[in-house]
């Protein structure tokens, strides 16, 4: 017999946006200018294998990438690590955030926009803000079974008009 009442499974993605950094350490800010700058975006805490990894294109002008992704949650995701890399000297790394998720797991489906000190690699010292939105959002899914990792997801811009994102 089919039960009517067994409900949808979940699965969670996060939706990350990276706006522009504000660098107000006249040091830091005079050692990046003109340089061609992006992001490591590093994720998944799993002793047992590699870290997720992914990179924003450079940016030259203001630092401002308006860069969007959508990374799948794990267990063991419950950290963001960004580090700033200076492509024009051998993406060498002078700036870095961690964004803990944990706070952002028990609010899902609510984007959290906001500013997020940097730090110099070097020195430790806060040498501005980088602007992020953060969102934990929800998927259900069909017949999920937990050893099916493989998961495709189809999104469109405009989620009103062309309603939600499909999982297949």
């Amino acid at each position: 017999a089919w039960g009517g009442n067994r409900s949808q499974p979940k699965m969670y993605i996060w939706q990350l946006n990276i706006f522009r950094a504000k660098f107000e350490d006249e040091a830091f800010d005079e050692a990046v200018k003109g340089k061609k700058l992006y992001w490591k975006i590093e994720y998944g805490d799993n002793p047992a294998g590699p870290r997720g990894k992914e990179y924003t294109p450079t940016s030259k002008k203001k630092p401002t990438w308006n860069y969007w992704t959508q990374i799948r949650d794990s267990k063991d995701n419950n950290r963001l690590e960004l580090t700033m890399l200076n492509k024009t000297e051998g993406n060498k790394p002078v700036a870095s955030l961690q964004i803990d998720l944990l706070p952002y797991k028990k609010d899902p489906d609510s984007r959290n926009d906001f500013w997020k000190e940097v730090q110099d690699i070097e020195s430790g010292k806060v040498v501005g803000k980088l602007h992020l939105a953060i969102t934990y959002k929800t998927f259900e899914v069909d017949a999920a079974e937990p050893s099916e990792s493989c998961v495709s997801l189809y999104c469109t811009k405009n989620e009103e008009k062309d309603g939600p994102c499909v999982v297949m």
